[in-house]
């Protein structure tokens, strides 16, 4: 998952979801993690942003 989004910054939660064959649900709970461990967070509006790693 973090491959894909840092390949693909713009990438959806959708299409993640589609990508790596999990429910929606299941990606929100994943990406919650990934913010709370790791600090990745959504830049921008909902439709033009992406996503940020910190470095």
């Amino acid at each position: 998952m973090i491959r894909i989004m840092r390949a693909t910054p713009t990438i959806s939660r959708q299409e993640l979801a589609d990508l790596c064959n999990v429910n929606l649900t299941g990606i929100k709970y994943h990406l919650r993690i990934l913010k709370d461990e790791m600090g990745i967070h959504w830049d921008g509006a909902s439709k033009t942003g992406h996503w940020v790693f910190p470095e």
